[in-house]
C-alpha cells in the first residue's frame, strides 16, 4: 500500500494519535481513582462513626468518678449484707465450688453439658426424724455416644462429692447423639 500523504499530514495523524492514546490513558485513571474513593467511601464514614463512638466513651469514661477504696469496700459490704437474706447459717455452700468444678473435672469428651440444675430439699415430713437437707442437683445434655454416656456415669459414681447417681436407662436408647438427664445429690458433709 502506497502511501500518498505529505509529511506534514502525517505528522498531525501521528500528533492526534497520541494525542487520543494520551487522553484515553488519563480517563482510565480518573475513573479508577473515582471508584477508588466510591469505595472508600463508605469505609471511611463509618471509622468516622467508630472514632466518635470511641470518643464519647473515654470521655464518659474521664468524665466519671474516681472512687476510692473506702467507697469500694461500702459498696461490698453492702453487697453482703443484702446477699446474707440467702445464706443457710447452718451450712456454707458453694455451688461453684462444690458442684461444678468437681462436675466438669468428670466430664470426658464425647460429654457436652448444656442445664446444671439445682434443689434445696428440706425435711418437709413431720413423722421422720430430722435430718440433713439434701441437695439435688440435675445435669443435662448431649453425649456423643452411649460409651461415653456410659463413662460419665461411672466418673460421676466415682466422685466422693456425689451420692445416688441416676441415669434413666431411656437415655441409653438412641446410639448417638444423646440427650440426658442425670440426677444425684450432693454428700453431706
Amino acid at each position: 500500500m502506497i502511501n500518498l500523504l505529505p509529511h506534514t499530514q502525517k505528522k498531525e495523524l501521528e500528533r492526534a494519535y497520541i494525542l487520543r492514546v494520551v487522553t484515553l490513558f488519563i480517563l482510565v485513571a480518573v475513573s479508577i481513582m473515582l471508584c477508588g474513593l466510591i469505595l472508600l467511601f463508605p469505609l471511611y464514614i463509618t471509622s468516622v462513626s467508630k472514632r466518635q463512638t470511641v470518643e464519647a466513651q473515654v470521655a464518659a469514661l474521664s468524665s466519671q468518678k474516681n472512687t476510692t477504696k473506702e467507697e469500694l469496700d461500702a459498696i461490698i459490704s453492702d453487697i453482703n449484707t443484702k446477699l446474707s437474706v440467702f445464706a443457710d447459717p447452718t451450712t456454707q455452700f458453694s455451688f461453684s465450688k462444690d458442684v461444678i468444678i468437681p462436675l466438669l473435672a468428670k466430664q470426658n469428651a464425647g460429654i457436652s453439658i448444656t442445664t446444671i440444675g439445682y434443689l434445696n430439699n428440706e425435711a418437709a415430713s413431720t413423722n421422720t426424724p430430722p435430718t440433713a437437707p439434701s441437695k439435688n442437683i440435675t445435669v443435662s445434655g448431649v453425649a456423643k455416644d452411649r460409651a461415653a454416656l456410659l463413662l460419665f456415669e461411672n466418673n460421676l459414681k466415682q466422685e466422693s462429692t456425689f451420692t445416688g447417681v441416676n441415669v434413666p436407662i431411656s437415655n441409653f436408647v438412641y446410639g448417638s447423639d444423646i440427650n440426658f438427664n442425670i440426677e444425684f445429690q450432693l454428700a453431706q458433709s
